[in-house]
């Protein structure tokens, strides 16, 4: 219950603080940003505002470069070693199960990508990473309904910890996860900038679509997860 209440504030707020910056992009003239936002509502703290989107949008390509780390060392992990295996501390295997070498693979992968213009110039790389998700979505689904064993040799070892309650300190710890999934906030001004037939009532179904979406998403996989 508890996680369900946070999944759904957090895509509440989320799609809520994406209404109020697409509103205020179109008032403050376009092409928008943070940038012409912050120096039509506060002029004088222009400087704090960049500092401080500065500072956000670090945090969350930080955030996902743990990420990537962390998932691709823990399945490599699963997928290469072999107990009792000679190999399993060769130079290859050392190299891909360390969490500085996922890193540095996933900063340098996404630097081309980096210098593109628009966000519709991402779209086939969108789309391939949409396929992914959905491929990892359908993989928990088919071990939470027995199409798939994620327990092969027949030990409970895999099995994460299932409780009926959490605590209040146990949940609230869990918050920045939740934040996490919903952060697209950047994004909101070159869509609004890139959209055909601009108006807010296209744009509220954008953000509806997406954060609704993502939500649905989200949602299913954390059920058949926990199932």
């Amino acid at each position: 219950i508890g996680g369900t209440l946070l999944l759904v504030m957090g895509a509440a707020f989320s799609a809520h603080g994406l209404f109020l910056l697409s509103g205020a992009a179109q008032q403050a003239g376009l092409p928008s940003s943070f940038y012409t936002v912050a120096r039509a509502a506060v002029p004088r703290y222009t400087v704090l505002i960049n500092l401080a989107v500065a500072l956000k949008c670090f945090g969350v390509a930080t955030g996902y470069l743990i990420t990537v780390s962390d998932c691709m060392v823990n399945a490599l992990d699963h997928l290469l070693r072999n107990a009792g295996s000679e190999e399993d501390e060769s130079f290859f295997i050392t190299m891909v199960l360390s969490r500085r070498f996922w890193v540095v693979g996933a900063l340098v992968s996404v630097i081309p990508f980096s210098f593109f213009h628009t966000l519709d110039d991402l779209k086939k790389t969108s789309a391939l990473a949409l396929i992914f998700v959905f491929a990892l979505a359908f993989g928990i689904i088919a071990y939470a309904y027995d199409l798939a064993d994620a327990c092969p040799d027949g030990s409970d070892d895999c099995l994460g910890e299932i409780v009926p309650f959490t605590d209040v300190p146990t949940t609230v710890s869990k918050l920045p996860i939740f934040v996490f999934a919903f952060t697209c906030h950047q994004n909101i001004f070159p869509i609004v900038n890139e959209l055909e037939n601009r108006t807010q009532e296209r744009i509220n179904r954008v953000i509806f679509a997406s954060i609704g979406f993502a939500f649905f998403l989200f949602y299913i996989v954390a059920l058949n997860g926990y199932h």
